[in-house]
């Protein structure tokens, strides 16, 4: 039979992975964010450079039907990833644990250990809830890196045939 003090060790160990789970997913999330918001900064920038050298390059004006489509398909890629880079980088409701205000005023009447394995509890929670909003950024971030790369295949597709 156990001692009595290996749940104690226990409930302080849980604890202790859990709020450095919760620590790791918060930075994930920033890390995230900071990747949408740099695709969509390099699309912007791919748009207006190629688009801006494609404009340029016709010394006569006219552009061929097939650089034009280029272009547009350029475009349009400029615009998904516009649209998955903001539903990737806008606020997402995540679950920051523990509520403290709640802890607040029902902590007096629990014990001390009780507390703390209603915290971790809660922290655990708060993990697994944000574990798929962070999953999905993900996939958005994804599908965000993978048509930027289109993306300026077909601008500088645009930009050589118009040059050619």
């Amino acid at each position: 039979m156990p001692d009595d003090a290996e749940p104690a060790n226990s409930l302080e160990l849980l604890y202790d992975l859990a709020l450095k789970r919760m620590d790791a997913q918060m930075g994930q999330i920033d890390g995230i964010d900071t990747k949408l918001g740099l695709v969509f900064g390099f699309s912007n920038l791919a748009t207006g450079v190629l688009g801006g050298l494609l404009a340029l390059t016709s010394d006569d004006g006219n552009i061929s039907s097939a650089t034009w489509a280029l272009a547009a398909v350029g475009a349009v890629f400029y615009i998904v990833i516009f649209y998955l880079a903001i539903q990737g980088y806008i606020f997402r409701w995540y679950k920051y644990a523990p509520d403290l205000k709640y802890y607040f005023f029902e902590a007096f009447s629990w014990p001390p250990d009780s507390t703390k394995n209603q915290i971790a509890a809660d922290i655990v929670d708060s993990v697994e809830f944000n574990d798929r909003i962070i999953n999905r950024k993900v996939i958005y971030g994804r599908w965000a890196y993978g048509l930027l790369f289109i993306q300026v295949i077909f601008l500088t597709l645009a930009l050589l045939l118009a040059r050619s």
